[in-house]
């Protein structure tokens, strides 16, 4: 089925009548169930309404189908196919209600895409987010929660190549409030001032979830959260890889979030299994580039089954800080903290009795108590390949 900005559709091969309705998509959605490979392709254009996806293995394409959305210009949408908000309306959504929804390609303005029941398969690719409010002039959200929103426990779920680009005062990119599991990659996406790029606050039972690829740029709070309510939440194979974060917590002055939550990656209430880690990331202008803690009273997490390592830390107040309600050992080996001469911070040598002298990112752990429980060595010279100077090994006991 192909619509025609605000005009009609046609589902036919051959020329059809043109059919007048005042919700294009929709109805195109519509008349599309009961295909064997239902789609709907949308031209370029404005289409001011919400819209409910609820027709399995549905593809819906806008007029950049297949064209990486990092690539596109936000401010100018005259090519895009554009979902915005319906008149009198200050945003809209679209609802993903059925398994193996992909959308691919469309411009969302004003609106987030808000996937609300227990779900497979969704995919969302060479997609722009963009909002026309004026984030950071009031104190309270002016738009909605999240860019794409998980409401409901998914599977399966596919983020690539989106760019999410000035949205609404305290939106973030993507934001998770499953209740259950949550197994998702999202890689190769871009977010430039945003209030931030993935928060979890309402996870369940297990989730296996790999960010990785993504550049992520001013922000009015953190990069990655995750701080589920309640009960503690396992997280097995999380893999946070090759990430940039910069200028974290740096885009407005209104939201002043603790300084525990300006950090690239922060977790609480949280444990881990399997192959977890953060590894090979850079982080540059951020307050810290890791976090763990119980920062809001939900619970302080354990950190022993995470690796982080191989990231490149620089221009960075704190490289790691924990909370003292930490559980187990982080091993944090083989990391650049932004000096030759290694970290920085009130921490000592568990071995050497060393203090952490250098000039590089802090190193915060009230565990430590002066007494040794850190262990910080050298570990390779700025000669080895890949590495911007000398390394330091840091294990937290």
């Amino acid at each position: 089925v192909e619509i025609d900005d605000q005009e009609g559709l046609d589902d036919s091969d051959e020329a059809s009548e043109e059919i007048q309705v005042e919700n294009p998509i929709e109805s195109a959605i519509d008349a599309a169930e009961g295909d064997s490979d239902p789609s709907v392709e949308v031209v370029a254009g404005t289409y001011e309404e919400s819209v409910t996806v609820d027709v399995e293995s549905l593809t819906l394409e806008g007029a950049q189908a297949g064209d990486d959305a990092r690539d596109r210009d936000a401010g100018d949408l005259t090519d895009e196919s554009t979902v915005t908000a319906p008149e009198d309306d200050e945003f809209g959504n679209v609802t993903i209600t059925a398994d193996n929804v992909e959308l691919d390609g469309l411009a969302v303005e004003d609106h987030e895409v808000f996937v609300d029941d227990d779900v497979t398969g969704v995919t969302v690719e060479n997609t722009l987010f963009t909002s026309t409010f004026d984030a950071g002039d009031d104190e309270d959200r002016d738009g909605p929660i999240g860019a794409i929103h998980f409401n409901q426990p998914a599977s399966d779920v596919t983020i690539q190549q989106n760019a999410f680009e000035s949205l609404a005062n305290k939106q973030n990119a993507l934001y998770v409030e499953t209740s259950g599991a949550f197994d998702a990659t999202i890689e190769n996406n871009d977010a430039e001032d945003v209030f931030a790029f993935l928060t979890a606050p309402n996870l369940g039972a297990t989730s296996d979830i790999a960010v990785g690829d993504n550049e992520i740029n001013n922000t009015q709070s953190h990069g990655v959260n995750f701080a589920p309510r309640g009960d503690q939440v396992t997280l097995t194979d999380l893999d946070i890889s090759g990430n940039s974060f910069e200028n974290i917590g740096e885009f407005t002055d209104l939201n002043d979030p603790a300084d525990d939550l300006r950090s690239g990656v922060v977790f609480q209430n949280v444990d881990f299994d399997g192959d977890s880690s953060v590894e090979e990331n850079t982080f540059e202008d951020t307050t810290n580039a890791l976090a763990a803690g119980d920062f809001s009273d939900e619970g302080a997490p354990d950190v022993s089954e995470l690796t982080v390592t191989e990231n490149d830390i620089e221009a960075t107040d704190v490289g790691v800080s924990l909370d003292e309600d930490v559980d187990g050992t982080l091993d944090a080996t083989e990391n650049f903290w932004g000096a030759d001469n290694g970290p920085s911070g009130d921490v000592v040598d568990a071995d050497t009795g060393e203090p952490a002298a250098g000039d590089g990112a802090e190193l915060v752990d009230p565990r430590n108590d002066g007494d040794g429980d850190i262990r910080f060595d050298p570990f390779l010279d700025g000669d080895d390949e890949g590495v911007a100077g000398d390394g330091f090994s840091v294990e937290f006991v």
